[in-house]
């Protein structure tokens, strides 16, 4: 069934026409066509130019819906075209001129776009570029990874290995932890005897940055009994254990207020696979004393710090 406009004005219940030409077409399959006498959906606006639907309120503003060239656009009355979706699948957010599958346009050089990644097999590129594309800073996601490149560049990347820089895939060179914290020290005689610690003054302090731990502390005594041989402390995390002993670690250490021995008369090291270090006299013949437990009393001040690789 066609509605056409007609001279004696019998189909004046809101349909109109200005023209002889056929207006609205219903076809036997319940299809309606505007613009066209052959629709092919159920409803079908057609148009040799820009087929569009307008959305509007009285005394208000409106939308139009419509089909542009090769392109379906979405207008507002005042902020013009705001959104467009290509033949090629592109869509564009502020933009008529989507480069990728999903491009937002923020302002003027202000671009982000979801891409297909480059350098990552199954990836993402969430790209952020100006308007000429000839500037960018884009990462990718590939659902195990999150990388960060620089003018194609990559520059870091994180994976279920840690944080590894530039194109270093080597998990053994993924930085994985970061952590600060207070580790209440423990105090031992290596012979015989005890040392207790001024409980104010058994804080150390450290900081783990991947393997690598830095601890410093400054201890007190509180007092002792009878302490012989050398003396050891505790750190938070052992020592790594590497070839041809790398491991091991040189303990810059201190004493005020001791028995006998100078300050710079006490030295201290920390052997790999161990979360003690060992303190020693210096001072005597050409090798360490097991005597500086003997060095301690009440009011001793213990300064040291020490940097090692964990295990």
């Amino acid at each position: 069934m066609a509605i056409t406009k007609v001279s004696r004005n019998l189909l004046n219940t809101g349909v109109s026409d200005s023209s002889d030409a056929t207006a609205i077409t219903i076809d036997s399959s319940e299809n309606v066509g505007i613009g066209t006498t052959s629709p092919g959906k159920n409803l079908e606006v057609n148009d040799s130019a820009t087929p569009t639907i307008r959305f509007g309120r009285s005394n208000s503003f409106y939308w139009d819906v419509g089909h542009t060239s090769s392109q379906f656009q979405f207008n507002s009355q005042t902020g013009g075209t705001i959104m467009q979706l290509n033949y090629d699948g592109n869509v564009g957010i502020g933009t008529t001129s989507p480069v990728a599958t999903l491009q937002v346009k923020t302002q003027a050089d202000g671009n982000l776009a979801f891409q297909n990644s480059t350098s990552v097999t199954g990836g993402v590129k969430l790209n952020c570029f100006n308007d000429a594309a000839n500037a960018s800073s884009p990462f990718e996601i590939d659902g195990s990874s999150l990388q960060f490149n620089i003018a194609s560049t990559i520059k870091a990347r994180i994976d279920s290995d840690g944080l590894k820089f530039g194109s270093d895939t080597a998990a053994a060179n993924a930085l994985d932890d970061y952590e600060e914290g207070i580790h209440v020290a423990t105090i031992a005689c290596g012979t015989s005897g005890t040392v207790t610690l001024n409980g104010a003054y058994s804080d150390l302090s450290y900081t783990k940055i991947g393997r690598l731990v830095t601890v410093t502390g400054f201890l007190i005594v509180s007092s002792v009994s009878s302490p012989v041989g050398y003396y050891t402390i505790s750190l938070p995390f052992t020592a790594a254990n590497l070839t041809d002993r790398a491991g091991d670690a040189t303990v810059n250490i201190k004493h005020h207020y001791g028995n006998n021995a100078k300050p710079s008369d006490i030295v201290a090291f920390l052997p790999q696979n161990s979360s003690i270090f060992y303190v020693y006299r210096g001072d005597v013949g050409v090798t360490r004393s097991s005597t500086a437990a003997e060095e301690l009393r009440a009011s001793t001040q213990i300064m040291f710090t020490v940097t090692y690789n964990a295990a």
